[in-house]
């Protein structure tokens, strides 16, 4: 019969379940054979407090082994490895497919301003400013991707639910993870947009009518 004396907060022992129900009980209490684990704060490296730590051991329970020691960021970095190299992959992916759109986007709106070179050279010759022309372009580039980035937002919070497994202590519908996410596409996108929109405001008029 024990008295309880506090309770202490959960913990877990593996990220992707929760944290089991745990009784701690005295030391002097436990019922042979048992077998436990030793913290030791120290500034020493783990390499060093082998042999003090079995001197001091030893001399309490002669016939007590040790063995694994291991410090508490390699134990840390051990249950989260397999979390961290799916993480890893992700990003990745992730990290290509920002790539491709923002060449997916260079290329189209590259493609528009040359389809729309002569509209450009007559506004230009009409007195059109650099700002106008500016506008225009990214203005015209920019709307699909609005709207690619409103319907991606939307399948993110439909599916995120499948990416939970990989989060932890991170809601998959966080506010501040989806628009950093959409803040990271739209930049990417602006950037894609400037290169074409800087030549259509650089574009010649009388070399523009003159092409075919």
């Amino acid at each position: 019969r024990f008295n309880i004396v506090g309770v202490a907060a959960d913990a877990r022992t593996r990220l992707t379940e929760p944290a089991p129900l745990v009784v701690y009980e005295p030391y002097s209490g436990a019922i042979p054979p048992f077998s436990g684990s030793l913290v030791v704060r120290s500034s020493l490296p783990v390499g060093s407090l082998a042999g003090p730590l079995r001197q001091a051991i030893g001399k309490l329970a002669p016939a007590a082994p040790m063995s694994n020691l291991q410090a508490l960021d390699q134990l840390k970095a051990n249950a989260v490895a397999p979390q961290r190299y799916q993480l890893t992959l992700l990003l990745l992916f992730a990290g290509l497919a920002l790539f491709l759109v923002a060449l997916g986007v260079y290329a189209l709106v590259a493609h528009s301003v040359a389809r729309r070179s002569k509209e450009l050279a007559i506004r230009i010759s009409l007195g059109a400013r650099a700002g106008t022309i500016w506008s225009a372009v990214m203005r015209q580039a920019l709307i699909p991707v609005i709207a690619g980035l409103g319907s991606g937002l939307t399948t993110a919070v439909l599916t995120g639910s499948l990416l939970r497994s990989l989060l932890f202590h991170v809601n998959p519908t966080n506010p501040a993870v989806l628009v950093a996410a959409v803040a990271t596409v739209g930049i990417a996108a602006v950037c894609a947009c400037l290169g074409p929109a800087y030549r259509a405001t650089r574009t010649d008029p009388l070399r523009a009518l003159r092409a075919d």
